[in-house]
């Protein structure tokens, strides 16, 4: 295990319609400390692209523990556990100056260099065993009528890799949440009226395929 911490400072830009932080916020901050993590450890951003290394997510897991505003100084402990076959297990906390978690965030990762698979954290392998594993979401088996949202992927929000970080990949899951709301007449309107917030507590995302650029989804 390789543990590392770094300290970041929120925005204005990083609050959304309920005043807080975003939760894109606290998976890019993440994101900073997964590749810091990785530039300590041999492989800065200018290596990993100069061998034509990607990195590419395999599962989320998320909790969001305590609000934050802007201009909070949060750190961001990150601790890295390698696996087989290029997968990193990142365990990481977003603390608040006082030391209160914020939120906790839960990575597996997968780098490969030409088709195959490489191991950027050459340490002794780990098996997934003593600390938390991603859960077993079992399918859903009742019914409901459903809301499709239909949407773009965006050519300026590749990252480095020609790809789609994670946060990206949130934001269309959390769009798609806002249009549900708003076609179920819990605009944001009709919140500001009942004087209510909105807050996320956890989730799971599991991402089986890399989206393209300007590709159509629903």
């Amino acid at each position: 295990m390789i543990a590392d911490e770094i300290q970041l400072v929120t925005r204005i830009s990083d609050l959304d319609t309920q005043r807080h932080v975003t939760s894109r916020t606290y998976e890019n901050f993440c994101l900073e400390g997964r590749f810091r993590t990785l530039e300590k450890n041999g492989f800065s951003i200018r290596e990993i692209l100069s061998q034509g290394i990607k990195i590419h997510p395999l599962e989320s897991q998320i909790r969001f523990l305590a609000q934050q505003m802007e201009g909070a100084s949060l750190k961001t402990e990150t601790k890295a556990f390698p696996l087989k076959d290029g997968k990193i297990f990142w365990d990481q906390k977003v603390l608040s100056d006082t030391g209160t978690i914020a939120a906790e965030i839960k990575t597996l990762t997968f780098s490969e260099k030409d088709g195959h698979p490489i191991d950027l954290l050459p340490l002794e392998k780990t098996e997934m065993s003593g600390f938390d594993q991603f859960p077993q979401i079992p399918d859903f088996r009742g019914t409901c009528k459903t809301v499709d949202t239909s949407m773009i992927t965006l050519y300026s929000e590749r990252n480095i890799f020609g790809e789609y970080n994670p946060a990206y990949l949130w934001r269309i899951v959390e769009d798609s949440r806002w249009f549900f709301s708003t076609e179920t007449g819990l605009t944001l309107d009709r919140f500001v009226e009942m004087d209510t917030t909105l807050f996320l507590w956890a989730v799971y995302f599991d991402f089986f395929i890399r989206f393209l650029r300007e590709e159509k989804l629903k």
